[in-house]
């Protein structure tokens, strides 16, 4: 499997040049809380070719149903 397999329908809707300029990109959210969390996984589901994630807060179990990326453990 290769990456158009992946994107097919990403580039059917904006274009392999726009696939490959996303798949170049580089990008740091600060903050991976409910929101940033959404836009973390949307973005590696989109092609993005980097992603820098940072937060330095704690997460309370309470937490745990807004943040995707988050466990337990």
């Amino acid at each position: 499997m290769n990456r158009t397999d992946i994107f097919t329908r990403s580039i059917a809707f904006w274009g392999e040049e726009k696939q490959d300029l996303l798949a170049k990109k580089t990008i740091f959210i600060a903050g991976v809380g409910a929101v940033g969390c959404i836009v973390a996984e949307n973005l590696v589901r989109a092609g993005i070719g980097r992603l820098y994630l940072a937060d330095r807060g704690y997460t309370d179990p309470p937490d745990l149903n807004r943040q995707a990326l988050y466990t337990v453990n």
